[in-house]
Order: C-alpha cells, then sequence, then structure tokens
C-alpha cells in the first residue's frame, strides 16, 4: 500500500515535504527506514534545539544509514512509489494513531509528532543510531523528543507509543499451526529468522487486539470484539492479562489494574457460558517441561578474557539455552547458540524454542548494530551442550 495517497491529508505541509524528501534523496538500492527520515527531518527541522538532545546522544550522520537497519524489511508498504521498511511504515502509521488519539487533537501530524515515533520503540534503527536502543537510555530520548521537537508531554509516553504501534497482522494470532502448510514450510526452514518474524507479527497482532479490548467501555462492545476475535479467549490472552495486572499493581496503578481484572473475568465468564473453559492452571508435564506458565527462570553468565557465555533455563524442569561468544585477536566475535531439552526429554516445546531463538538472535542483532564484525555459527537444537557444565551459579531473573 502506498501510504503517501492514503496518509497526506494527515500530515502537516513540513512532514510531508520530510517523508517526500527522503523518498527521494535517499539510497535507492534498499527501502527507506526510519534513521532516513529521521537524517531528513534533522536537516529540514533545523530550528529546533537539537542541542539538548545531541548533549546526551550522538548526533547520526549519513554513514550511519548503511550501518543501521530497522529490524523488519520491506513488507508491501511504500511512500511516493519507494518501498518501506515495515518498521518506518509502522513509525508513520503510529504518528498519525499518536497525533489522532490525543486530546486535543494533534492532527495534522507535525514533524516534531513525526520524529517522536520514528524513535518511538528501542528497536528502530533511529533509535539504535542515536545510542538508545532500550533501557533508561530509550526512556530519556523519548523525554527529551517530547519536550524538544512536538513541545508537549505525554504522561507515560512508553506506553502511549506501544498502543499507537499496534499493528494487525493477516491470519488469526495466537499458538503456532503445525498444521498450516505455510506454518510447516516456516518450521522446517533452516534460516529460523523466519519463522522468528512470522511468529512476533502474530504476537504483535494478538495485543492489539488485547489492547483494544481492554480499552472497550461498554460490554456490547466486548461482545463484538470477542464475536470478530476468538483468539481473545486463549491461555495465551488470559497470561498476557495477568501480568499487565501484576506490572500495573507493581506501579500503584491499581485502578487500572482493577480495570483490567474485570475484564479477565468477563472473559472467564464468557469461556463458561460458551462451555470452553480454560484447562486446570496446576502444574503439568509436557515431555519432562513444565507447562508455559510454571516456568522459573535462572540465568548464570561467564566472563573471562575473549570469552562470554550466558546461559538460561527454567529452575524446574532446565529447559533453556547457552550462547557463548568468542573474541577474535582481529576484534571479530564467533558466536553459537546451543538450545536444549528439559531434564529428561528429547524434545522442546515450540514456546521454550521460539523464546530461545528469539533471544539468541536479539542478542546476535545487538553485537552487529555496536559495529563489530560477527561470525555466527548454525543454532544447535537439542542434546547438551559441553559448556552447560561451567555454569553452577544460577540465579533468578
Amino acid at each position: 500500500m502506498d501510504l503517501s495517497s492514503q496518509l497526506r491529508p494527515a500530515f502537516t505541509t513540513k512532514a510531508l515535504a520530510i517523508l517526500d524528501r527522503a523518498a527521494v534523496m535517499r539510497a535507492p538500492d534498499r527501502p527507506l527506514g526510519t534513521l532516513d527520515v529521521f537524517l531528513a527531518l534533522m536537516t529540514a527541522d533545523a530550528a529546533a534545539d537539537w542541542q539538548r538532545i545531541w548533549l546526551n546522544f550522538r548526533q547520526p550522520d549519513e554513514a550511519d544509514a548503511d550501518r543501521y537497519r530497522d529490524p523488519s524489511p520491506h513488507d508491501g508498504d511504500s511512500w511516493n512509489g519507494r518501498p518501506l521498511t515495515a518498521t518506518c511504515a509502522r513509525a508513520i502509521r503510529a504518528a498519525v494513531t499518536l497525533a489522532d488519539g490525543t486530546t486535543p487533537s494533534l492532527l495534522p501530524v507535525s514533524a516534531g509528532v513525526l520524529a517522536l515515533c520514528l524513535v518511538g520503540t528501542p528497536a528502530t534503527a533511529a533509535s539504535a543510531a542515536l545510542g538508545a536502543p532500550a533501557g533508561r537510555a530509550h526512556s530519556l530520548l523519548l523525554e527529551l523528543a517530547q519536550e524538544v521537537l512536538v513541545g508537549g508531554g505525554w504522561d507515560d509516553i512508553e506506553s502511549v507509543l506501544e498502543n499507537c504501534f499496534d499493528a494487525p497482522a493477516p491470519g488469526a494470532p495466537g499458538e503456532l499451526d503445525d498444521e498450516d502448510p505455510e506454518v510447516r514450510a516456516l518450521m522446517e526452514d533452516p534460516d529460523v529468522r523466519r519463522l522468528i518474524d512470522y511468529q512476533a507479527d502474530r504476537i504483535e497482532a494478538l495485543v492489539a487486539t488485547l489492547n483494544e479490548f481492554l480499552r472497550a467501555d461498554t460490554l456490547d462492545r466486548s461482545g463484538a470484539l470477542l464475536e470478530r476475535h476468538p483468539e481473545l479467549l486463549s491461555a495465551q490472552v488470559d497470561r498476557i492479562i495477568t501480568k499487565l495486572i501484576g506490572e500495573a499493581e507493581q506501579m500503584g496503578h491499581f485502578a487500572e489494574a482493577r480495570r483490567m481484572r474485570e475484564k479477565q473475568h468477563f472473559l472467564e465468564n464468557y469461556r463458561q457460558a460458551i462451555g470452553a473453559p480454560l484447562p486446570s492452571s496446576a502444574p503439568g508435564k509436557r515431555s519432562g517441561e513444565c507447562s508455559g506458565r510454571d516456568h522459573v527462570l535462572t540465568g548464570s553468565v561467564i566472563e573471562e578474557p575473549g570469552y562470554m557465555s550466558v546461559a538460561m533455563r527454567c529452575d524446574r524442569c532446565h529447559v533453556g539455552y547457552v550462547s557463548d561468544v568468542r573474541w577474535q585477536p582481529g576484534g571479530e566475535a564467533h558466536v553459537g547458540y546451543h538450545v536444549f531439552p528439559a531434564d529428561g526429554a528429547t524434545t522442546i516445546s515450540q514456546e521454550m524454542l521460539m523464546w530461545a531463538v528469539a533471544t539468541c538472535e536479539k542478542s546476535i542483532a545487538q553485537l552487529e548494530q555496536m559495529g563489530g564484525r560477527v561470525r555466527k555459527s548454525k543454532p544447535v537444537i537439542g542434546g547438551r551442550p559441553e559448556s552447560l557444565r561451567r555454569h553452577t551459579d544460577f540465579k533468578p531473573i
């Protein structure tokens, strides 16, 4: 879809000029990414007080555009016919959602709101190029961006942006259906990143639907959403809501926690009414492995000159992974990881395999973003890694 024709009325003349210029001026041999647009915005909005940002973060330049890439590649969207990365397309849509959902409305989208969304998640190339790929650094970047570039602020900007970045994906999200020929092909593909991207899109769509359900303010609206999205009745959604309630209570947001608990009870009653209650939450075994909600994750790290090993496993059933990094004399990092099953098991659940692979691949991507050379060995799935024997001091995480 060409977003320039669909969303053009939603942007100010200045923001449109930035997007149009980026589509024309940036390197034509790859999709337009968040960093490309951000670099064009820096030039066009030179009057902004950028120095407040550069005092805390690095100032990206043209050379960074080839060094930092968005995590999600082109997925069909474009701007003026120029392909966009899926990450950049999501950021552009998020800018419209943010402006439209603010009271009073900030439509049409300004250059400042666009800039805020280009760094709206830690995963964007723009965030990485500024040196804010995660944690407190990214939180500070968001605070400065809204003050300096937007001229205002939102309470809990990270949660606001998370809601704005909701993006539905094709198909009903939820558990992987290994009877689906497309899913089966992805599971058998030796390039595990395709399966990770596929599952990530499904989870993202599920979270987007859940957020819409949690915001529904009437029973009729809630019921209508359930009819369109039966995946909301899954055990996975129940676990997500339970986690959100716990996080809200830890932060002292008790009214929000109470509202989510009411929605959780609504789902529970709906399941009972249609004769489809959730299975018992009592701990279960799957070929020696804990059931999903019963895992207790622990970690261990070994650091030596030129070598680091990270192990993560469930403290109960011992399913997990080991990731080893060895730095060569020339600075190149040799990385490999091994995912191993639970005690007494020969197989690994899809849920734990996806978690382990995604975590390891994310760590490798972070090494690559730091600019060093990385050589990755083929992942090993199953069996016991030799380096696991060195890990004796596992601690809760």
